[in-house]
């Protein structure tokens, strides 16, 4: 048995694979048989229905007017720019009935940090599509719009989240993670925070029983190491 079987064996059986563990995936080329170990633990975590589903969703970037001024982003405009625009409530409103009409059930809503919208915008905005669509899922705003909003508010990031999800706010997308390690997040995000912000709000969020997601951006110059590190984290 190779190191690659070995390793593959304790995922199979469930057991939590080590950083070294990691790295030594990630540096192997056997992705035939990384990708059936993949489907086994699959399978063997969900044996009533053995498929993969999909959800009807639509992103609303509701503004693009940003300070955070990430290195790789070419969708933000800073603040005063003749290109930054702000949808109305009524364009929101809009395009979500639009995903409605075709079966959509989520909506994923982001936008920049925006220096100027003050935390009850968000609360308004809120409040006012479950009002108009109860049935939606709103799955909504990055960590770093998250920190904006306490830092603008003053208020605790406890009590930042709780409002938000008082509000309507059902569950906290991904975004904005990169790469949760802070030797590559200050060369391409150096306002997002640290990586351990990222991960505070996201406890924050799952301590008031809000589900979140995470994502991955490769490809920023990150070594092996730092891929498995945020993978771990």
């Amino acid at each position: 048995m190779t190191k690659i079987d070995a390793i593959l064996e304790r995922a199979i059986r469930g057991e939590r694979l080590t950083f070294e563990d990691g790295l030594m995936l990630y540096e192997s080329d056997e992705v035939e048989k990384i990708g059936a170990a993949a489907h086994q633990v699959m399978l063997k975590n969900h044996p009533e229905f053995p498929i993969t589903t999909f959800v009807i969703g639509r992103n609303i970037n509701y503004s693009n007017i940003c300070d955070t001024y990430c290195r790789f982003c070419a969708f933000y405009r800073p603040p005063g720019h003749r290109e930054g625009y702000l949808l109305s409530d009524e364009e929101i409103l809009q395009k979500i009935k639009e995903t409605i009409d075709v079966g959509g059930t989520e909506i994923l809503m982001q936008g920049g940090t925006h220096p100027n919208l003050p935390f009850q915008y968000y609360l308004d905005l809120l409040r006012k599509i479950k009002s108009h669509f109860p049935q939606i899922t709103m799955h909504s705003f990055s960590v770093a719009e998250i920190l904006k909003m306490k830092e603008v508010s003053g208020l605790p990031l406890e009590e930042v989240i709780r409002r938000l999800h008082e509000a309507g706010l059902d569950s906290l997308p991904g975004a904005g993670a990169e790469i949760l390690d802070d030797r590559t997040r200050m060369k391409i995000s150096r306002r997002k925070g640290s990586w351990t912000e990222w991960i505070h709000v996201m406890e924050t969020a799952h301590r008031l029983g809000i589900s979140t997601t995470a994502t991955m951006v490769i490809g920023f110059g990150e070594s092996m190491e730092e891929r498995v590190l945020h993978l771990l984290r």
